[in-house]
């Protein structure tokens, strides 16, 4: 009777904890706790903010989130154990739904003050992008791997 009990939590705890993680990869997106610190430069954000949060989620079921999207740009740049990445999320900067960082759109040059200065808003789609960059008449737009190769987050 014991260790039918004990195999029975066994079995739940491993369900239940890789179920988030079903084959190593995240379920999606969460909301950002209401009290942010982001995991590269350590700032508070609440509130409106919140709108330009992102998060990496590890494998191991780890979360870190972030205030800007230039700061995890920087985190993701200088991180060492990419095979160890879930997955990368973004909000649309036009809907403030998640999107797969990977396959974002970056505008790099907006006038919109993001919360570490970087000027970088994300969207879904290229054409929202390209529509938010000639509507401000200025920055470009890039995808995920040009925009790690260019480094506009880089001061």
């Amino acid at each position: 009777m014991k260790t039918t009990s004990i195999i029975a939590v066994l079995v739940f705890t491993v369900t239940f904890a890789g179920s988030a993680y079903a084959g190593g990869r995240a379920s999606g997106p969460s909301e950002p706790p209401k009290n942010l610190s982001c995991a590269e430069c350590g700032m508070e954000s609440s509130g409106a903010k919140l709108k330009f949060a992102s998060q990496i989620d590890y494998r191991d079921g780890k979360v870190e989130w972030f205030c800007d999207a230039g700061d995890l740009l920087v985190h993701y740049e200088v991180n060492r154990a990419k095979d160890k990445i879930a997955s990368i999320y973004v909000r649309d900067f036009e809907t403030g739904n998640w999107t797969d960082a990977k396959t974002a759109w970056y505008f790099v040059g907006s006038k919109v003050a993001t919360p570490m200065r970087y000027g970088i808003l994300t969207y879904a789609t290229k054409k929202n992008a390209d529509k938010a960059r000639d509507a401000e008449k200025t920055g470009y737009v890039l995808p995920f791997s040009e925009v790690i190769s260019a480094k506009p987050y880089r001061r």
